[in-house]
């Protein structure tokens, strides 16, 4: 419940933006949330969950089992820091479907570590340009907000509005954070 009534004050947030900007082709984020982050008041993946519903899943881990679908093994990439990823950024345009760890780099590093099933997926980075994030300490050199990341692979894969729509969503959340 304490989620539902996070998406629902971001979504009041959004009135701060002017432009409204209908889905986007078939491109779809996953999310796979440390089970503390979903409760965490600075969390960013509210804000692309709470924009587009409908193409943005949230798993929360879990260290015991894979709770990602198996389906999507075959058509996920796992957004990583640029320097581990393996991926050229000319090979994300090959995929529709993009998981990202959505934690503290501390618990993403954990997560990381602690599930085979992340292994195996091609890892992918994006261009990006440096963070605007304030809301927590401990920021690692060149480290991405969750929102921060969407923003990033959006401009990338050419879906200019729906970018500039989620950054600006991003920019209303944190300003309400603060």
């Amino acid at each position: 419940m304490l989620v539902w009534h996070a998406i629902t004050d971001i979504l009041t947030l959004f009135t701060y933006c002017h432009h409204v900007v209908v889905g986007f082709a078939m491109l779809h984020f996953h999310l796979l949330s440390h089970p503390k982050e979903v409760h965490r008041r600075s969390n960013t993946g509210q804000v692309i969950e709470a924009l587009w519903p409908e193409h943005c899943q949230r798993y929360i881990w879990s260290r015991q089992r894979n709770v990602l679908p198996k389906a999507l093994n075959t058509s996920m990439a796992l957004l990583m820091p640029g320097d581990q990823a393996s991926s050229s950024q000319d090979e994300v345009k090959g995929f529709q479907h993009f998981l990202i760890i959505d934690s503290t780099w501390q618990e993403a590093k954990k997560i990381y570590r602690q599930s085979p099933c992340l292994h195996i997926l091609p890892k992918v980075s994006v261009c990006a340009k440096p963070s605007t994030f304030i809301l927590r300490a401990n920021q690692i050199e060149g480290g991405l907000s969750t929102a921060e990341v969407a923003v990033n692979l959006l401009s990338q894969q050419g879906y200019h509005q729906q970018a500039e729509q989620l950054e600006c969503n991003y920019h209303a959340f944190m300003r309400q954070c603060l």
